[in-house]
């Protein structure tokens, strides 16, 4: 059983997002990527143009956008999808719907080993559960970090949290 998933510094963590708007969705291979904070404009290496953000969250484990009431996309959607593609893009249309109006990040609900919910406006939560107890060190559940700026990113994996970069 792992005991090195500290809930206080991954709330602690978690806080730096309380008043920032998340924005800029983005999937690849299932794992969610979100921005919050101010947008910034950035050349890639390849000269491509891009947004960034003060913080990005990285989730490579089980996700979900709720309501109280409902689940409003999540990372079984991907899962189960048997058109990855065309699945993709519905699930991606389906975050930027709810993320155009950049909701503002209210409160940490809770915290549990690894897991968390962000309470947004609007009633939205985004919620991640990793699900993955092997204390595998190639396995990641999520990770936060300023793109911007060069600071080690926050990551939780199911062998505790670590700074990498």
């Amino acid at each position: 059983m792992n005991n090195n998933l500290p809930q206080d510094r991954i709330e602690n963590e978690l806080k730096r997002l309380i008043g920032l708007p998340i924005w800029g969705p983005g999937l690849a291979a299932g794992m969610l990527m979100v921005s919050f904070g101010n947008r910034y404009r950035e050349t890639t290496r390849k000269g491509k143009e891009i947004e960034v953000g003060d913080y990005a969250l990285h989730i490579q484990c089980a996700w979900r956008l709720a309501r109280s009431n409902a689940v409003v996309v999540g990372f079984a959607d991907y899962v189960a999808a048997e058109d990855e593609a065309e699945n993709v893009t519905k699930i991606y249309n389906r975050l930027r719907e709810e993320f155009s109006k950049s909701p503002i990040v209210k409160e940490i609900p809770f915290v549990r080993g690894g897991a968390f919910s962000l309470a947004l406006e609007d009633g939205l939560y985004l919620e991640a559960f990793p699900s993955f107890s092997a204390e595998d060190p190639n396995k990641e559940f999520w990770r936060i970090f300023r793109p911007k700026w060069p600071s080690p990113h926050f990551v939780v994996t199911p062998a505790g949290v670590e700074h990498d970069g």
